[in-house]
This record gives C-alpha cells, sequence and structure tokens, in this order.
C-alpha cells in the first residue's frame, strides 16, 4: 500500500537561543524492517531556491552552512516514523516554514512546521514605570528594522490576572486596526509610523487611569523574526503643582523651576526625575532623566544633548529644577516635571516663552 500526504502543522514558538524540535511523522505499517528512508528538511525561500536544511540519504548526511552544527536528526527513529528535526541555538533568522520530506517504500510523505522566534530585548524605560492618574506616558518598544515594512505587525497588550490579555493597539496591512481593541483604551492610543523605520514601536497612552495600571507587553513581527518587551506600568493618585510660566532670553542660560513636597526627600535613593516637553502632536519629548543616582542619556531627545542639567545636591531639599543652556526660539512651550518613588509622584508643568529681541521698556506713565 502507498502512501502519501502533506500536513500543515500550527507555529512552534521558540526563544531566541534555545533549541527547539521541529516535528515530522510518517506512516510506517506495512513498512519492512531495515527498509531505506530518506529524509529531507527544507525552508522554502521567497526570493529563490528552497534552502536545503538537513538531509538524510543512503547512510549520509547533508546540511546547510547556515545550519552547520545546529540540526540533528535520528535514524533510530525513522523505524517509529519519527523523521523530526532537532534545532539548536535558534537564529533570528531561524523563523519561517520547514517542509519535510520522507520517501520509503510507501511512496512520499510531508509535512510543514511553521516556526516563530522571539528575541527579547530589554525595554529602554525603567521598570516599574511610575506615572500619575491624568498624565500621558510613552511605553518603548523597539526592534531591528527592516528596508521592507509591509508586513510589519505590531501588538500591544496589557496582561490581566484572569489571564486573558486586553488588546491595547494593534497595526497591520499598513494601518491601525481597531476593530478589537479594548473600549477602556479607545481614542487613549497612538503608535508612531514615522519612526517604524527606526525601530521604534513604542506607544503613547493619553489620560493615564488608575485601571491602567499593569503589566503591558509590545509584539512586533517583522520578516525576520518576532521581538517581545513586557514592562509594568504603575499609575499613582499623585499630587501636581500649579503650572507656571517662566520668560527667558534667545541665546541665554534658564532655571525651569521645580520643587516638590517633602515626602520624596524620603526616598532619595530610589528617587526618578523625568523632564519632558510637549511635542507638536502631543507626545512627550524627552529632555532629561534621572534615575538611580545617575543621569540616562538614552531616548534624551538631539535637541537638547549637551543644553541640560540637574542638581542631584540639591535633591534633599525637594529642588528637581532644570538648568537649560543656550535658548533656543525652538524651545519654547511646555515642560513637565515628574517626581517619583515608591511614595507616589507629583508633577509640575513650566510653560517657557522664549523672547527673541531683547523686550522694549515699558514706558511710564
Amino acid at each position: 500500500m502507498v502512501h502519501s500526504g502533506f500536513n500543515i502543522y500550527s507555529s512552534i514558538t521558540a526563544q531566541c537561543g534555545e533549541d527547539v524540535t521541529l516535528s515530522c511523522t510518517f506512516p510506517t505499517l506495512g513498512l519492512a524492517a531495515n527498509q531505506q528512508v530518506n529524509v529531507t528538511w527544507k525552508k522554502p525561500r521567497a526570493d529563490g531556491p528552497d534552502l536545503l536544511v538537513h538531509s538524510y540519504s543512503l547512510g549520509m548526511e547533508k546540511q546547510s552552512e547556515a545550519y552547520r552544527g545546529r540540526t540533528q536528526l535520528d535514524p533510530e527513529g525513522f523505524a517509529k516514523g519519527d523523521a523530526s528535526l532537532r534545532l539548536r541555538d535558534v537564529h533570528i533568522q531561524d523563523e519561517g516554514s520547514y517542509s519535510c520530506f520522507v520517501n520509503s517504500e510507501l511512496g512520499p510523505w510531508s509535512e510543514e512546521t511553521s516556526l516563530t522566534v522571539l528575541s527579547m530585548i530589554p525595554p529602554t524605560m525603567e521598570s516599574p514605570i511610575v506615572v500619575q492618574e491624568g498624565e500621558d506616558i510613552t511605553l518603548s518598544c523597539s526592534f531591528e528594522p527592516e528596508r521592507n515594512l509591509q508586513l510589519l505587525n505590531i501588538t500591544w497588550k496589557k496582561e490581566t490576572a484572569e489571564g486573558r490579555d486586553l488588546l491595547v493597539h494593534t497595526y497591520y496591512n499598513g494601518r491601525d486596526q481597531m476593530l478589537r481593541q479594548n473600549k477602556a483604551y479607545l481614542g487613549r492610543t497612538q503608535l508612531y509610523p514615522e519612526r517604524f523605520h527606526e525601530g521604534i514601536a513604542s506607544l503613547r497612552l493619553k489620560n493615564v487611569q488608575l485601571a491602567d495600571d499593569g503589566v503591558y507587553t509590545c509584539h512586533v513581527k517583522p520578516q525576520l523574526g518576532t521581538f517581545s518587551m513586557r514592562m509594568r506600568v504603575t499609575v499613582e493618585k499623585g499630587v501636581s503643582g500649579e503650572e507656571t510660566a517662566i520668560t527667558a532670553q534667545y541665546g541665554k542660560d534658564v532655571t525651569l523651576t521645580c520643587i516638590f513636597p517633602s515626602k520624596f526627600k524620603i526616598s532619595f535613593h530610589r528617587l526618578s526625575i523625568t523632564w519632558t516637553k510637549e511635542g507638536a502632536q502631543g507626545q512627550g519629548l524627552l529632555v532629561h532623566r534621572f534615575y538611580l543616582k545617575m543621569n540616562w542619556r538614552e531616548g534624551q531627545e538631539e535637541a537638547y544633548r549637551g543644553r541640560t542639567q540637574l542638581y542631584p545636591q540639591e535633591f534633599p531639599q525637594g529642588n528637581a529644577s532644570l538648568r537649560l543652556s543656550d535658548v533656543r526660539l525652538q524651545d519654547e512651550g511646555s515642560y513637565l516635571c515628574n517626581v517619583s518613588c515608591e511614595l507616589g509622584s507629583w508633577s509640575q508643568k513650566i510653560s517657557l516663552i522664549v523672547l527673541s529681541t531683547v523686550p522694549l521698556p515699558v514706558p511710564r506713565s
């Protein structure tokens, strides 16, 4: 009796660097003992012929250079109908479809397995991220960009105690897909498609609510692999200072004043100070960040590089003011000083007005 078949299996997921087994089983009923079995594993390619991953024929084995030393078949398992392939040290480039072809006296048999590779990238923002109720926040997510972004798939979810993730935001087929978005996030989320080519899949979450507190995951699936990031957002019911206005002369230095309440001074060693400026599209531009007793330059807007300064020696007195050097016309706008620790969070808004010329004296009456 001759058998032939083709079976498409659901996706197998593996972490980058892990080992994985690509399953392939074939019928053996009626197969004579010691009958020769030939097994070939291939990986289809869109831009050329299929790539030979591993083959076994007449006791001889062959491997592709890309898989050299990383793939293994078990000829002893052939008698039991097992032609599974062991793949070690999984790479991002290994993601894709794999075809298993078996030839025996019973006829040909083939199966297909889809491999998804997860590459965990450390979050670019500290965890937990502390934010005050009512504020806007950017959840950072980065990936390795590719030239062709047409197949880019970005999904943001929030974990729940029941184990059912809430869909916060999703993007595929070149646009936002909001039909399945959880209603709690309607109108409050935003991605930045103009930055996808930079590998930025960060999510802007507006008007943060206490219910937004929790763990968020970002999954990005370009052509070469799947990138995942996980971060915790802690929402505090903090207090805020009144908005103040400061005027500065073009080309001069200015201090944006931010004085926080005394209760935060107790936890100075865990103090986090973040200065942001409201952008043209409502997004927060990172001006300066201090955390774990260090100034963090990662993520700082290029326009502010080398022009900002805090005064750590004055933190015990509640002074989180920012010194901005060589003021430019583009610096004008609304700034937010956010101070947080395990005791809560506090924020202060400052409006900076930049004068391009020396103001005329006010005539005396």
